[in-house]
């Protein structure tokens, strides 16, 4: 490997030695992240999910948000006896480094992304407005009214169901937004929960070199991660 590929190998870490690297991915998500989240029931149309609106009203909580459920951390409302909430809508801002997008850029190496999903009962989720997974809802258009496709039940209330991201879906350098929308399988669902990862992995560089041997090799330095 040549010095100035090391070079951008170590700019790549310094760039997100304040984010937390795991397994050699960078977590843009983490489990149990704070997400903004609307649990009114109102018809949110379309714009809800754009990187640019305001969600500067609604909630706030600590994944996973819900009801009903042993896993909660953030009760959210049901709706009336007479009107139960089908939708409930969740958003996240996120940084991806330019200085980390040059980087890859320049060793002509790729970024993908993965993400794990807690859902119940259904959900849809969007990246910067655009869908990128549809998982336990049915095909077609989906309104705020649009039931899921199956109950979740038992183990299923606390499953991470993993997800790799169609390869052709960037993230932009600096602003992102992931929002999701989960659905309920009845009005009259008694348990809501969600919770939500996003990862992204780099491809290794050479063979031998990747992030975990390279933060081994400069263990104790600026550079160390584990520190």
């Amino acid at each position: 490997m040549n010095l100035p590929t090391i070079l951008i190998l170590l700019i790549i870490l310094l760039t997100h030695s304040l984010q937390s690297i795991a397994n050699g991915n960078i977590i843009f998500i983490p489990k149990g992240a704070e997400w903004s989240y609307s649990d009114n029931g109102i018809n949110l149309g379309a714009e809800w999910k754009e990187p640019d609106f305001d969600d500067s009203a609604w909630k706030k909580g600590e994944t996973v948000i819900g009801f009903g459920n042993n896993n909660i951390t953030t009760i959210a409302e049901r709706g009336g006896v007479d009107s139960r909430n089908i939708t409930f809508y969740f958003r996240k801002e996120f940084n991806f480094s330019s200085r980390l997008n040059d980087s890859l850029s320049k060793i002509g190496k790729k970024l993908s992304l993965e993400l794990g999903i807690l859902r119940d009962d259904g959900a849809v989720i969007y990246l910067n407005g655009e869908e990128i997974v549809r998982d336990n809802m049915p095909e077609g258009e989906i309104n705020w009214n649009t039931l899921a496709s199956s109950s979740v039940i038992g183990s299923g209330e606390s499953t991470y169901y993993e997800k790799n991201i169609d390869p052709t879906i960037k993230l932009k350098p600096g602003k992102n937004v992931i929002a999701v929308e989960v659905h309920q399988i009845s009005p009259g669902s008694g348990d809501l929960g969600f919770d939500l990862h996003l990862d992204g992995v780099i491809e290794d560089l050479i063979s031998g070199y990747s992030f975990e041997n390279l933060t081994s090799r400069h263990k104790g330095s600026a550079i160390d991660m584990n520190d």
